[in-house]
């Protein structure tokens, strides 16, 4: 694919203006054979280009949606308020590395809408 366009306009105050303008396009390798007279054409493989940063999009969406559900229902856990902040952002490593942590955030998570009483004040329980 190659297209070239040159012009030339005579000013009002009496100067000249050339343009010129050249645009080409090579495919080398395997996906050569796809350039058709309607386009390039995606290989199936390149669906990967979809696919990873959709699944990337969902983790984060994820992350952040459980970090915000914890954070909101920490109150009902039986950890130290003090350690608030970076039990919400550690959540992911702390659900899959620690039983007990899995537990307490299930509970927390699940009485979310529920207002259940607390089994400890925010400044007491366990680390």
């Amino acid at each position: 694919y190659r297209k070239e366009n040159s012009s030339e306009e005579r000013l009002r105050d009496g100067g000249f203006r050339k343009s010129f303008y050249s645009e080409s396009v090579t495919i080398y390798g395997p996906g050569a054979s796809n350039l058709t007279t309607t386009g390039y054409h995606a290989p199936v493989g390149s669906a990967l280009a979809f696919v990873i940063p959709a699944a990337c999009w969902a983790a984060t969406v994820a992350y952040a949606a459980g970090t915000a559900a914890f954070y909101a229902t920490f109150d009902k856990t039986a950890f130290k308020w003090s350690n608030r902040v970076a039990f919400a952002l550690l959540w992911p490593v702390l659900f899959i590395a620690n039983e007990r942590f899995r537990g307490e955030f299930r509970k927390a998570i699940q009485l979310r809408g529920n207002e259940a009483p607390r089994g400890s004040e925010p400044d007491g329980g366990e680390d």
